[in-house]
């Protein structure tokens, strides 16, 4: 019985169709087994050995957020530990491509307005920022279609999926796969490339969750606590 059981948990899921059985050995391949190859005993002690275990995913979860959102202030706050950094090097930038310039003119009080101009414009930049990647927010939940919108996501030890609420429609995330993982003030940010990720809140997940997923993500090189 201990033997059965370790073989039936290496499996991802286990279904029944109308024809016969379905073994997956992960979210897309599987193994099909027909009742037309079984005789009429065997398939009611399969069904009374595997009803226990159908239509229940085999492999361990760290984590399920049954509801994901992606709203106007997961995007902000996702634009923001992705933008924000680079955007405040703007008004440094402007400083040190405009010093040459400043050195040129003979006349300090000519020198020093255009310094003070310069900061100034500097200091409106900064203080644009933020606005606009509020804007930027509500334009993308204006223009996104629906699917993304709202989805199932779940944690196993490797990798999370994210399955839309709108339509059958999943998708698979390694860990090692992201360019990076950050963990932030609000929670966890996977970022799939410099301009885009997925931002999981710390209320997302209940304590203990967030310990076994962080020991789980201290495996991996590109995940950093700052």
């Amino acid at each position: 019985m201990k033997l059965i059981l370790s073989i039936i948990r290496i499996f991802f899921a286990l279904k029944k169709t109308e024809n016969g059985y379905l073994f997956f050995i992960n979210n897309q391949d599987f193994y099909f087994v027909s009742q037309q190859s079984l005789k009429s005993d065997e398939l009611e002690i399969i069904y009374d050995f595997l009803c226990d275990y159908l239509g229940k995913n085999l492999e361990t979860q760290i984590a399920e957020i049954d509801t994901y959102k992606m709203d106007i202030n997961r995007i902000y706050y996702c634009f923001y530990y992705l933008l924000f950094k680079k955007s405040i090097m703007a008004p440094i930038y402007i400083l040190v491509m405009f010093l040459p310039c400043y050195l040129l003119i003979k006349d300090s009080s000519h020198a020093l307005f255009f310094v003070c101009i310069t900061i100034i414009y500097s200091i409106a930049i900064y203080f644009s920022i933020k606005p606009g990647l509020k804007c930027s927010a509500e334009n993308w939940c204006k223009t996104s279609y629906k699917i993304f919108i709202c989805s199932k996501v779940i944690f196993y030890e490797d990798r999370f999926t994210m399955t839309a609420k709108t339509q059958l429609s999943t998708t698979v995330i390694k860990y090692d796969q992201l360019h990076k993982i950050r963990k932030i003030k609000k929670g966890y940010l996977f970022i799939i490339n410099c301009n885009s990720g997925y931002l999981f809140y710390n209320e997302d997940f209940t304590s203990q969750q967030r310990q076994v997923l962080e020991d789980k993500l201290m495996q991996y090189n590109n995940f950093y606590l700052k």
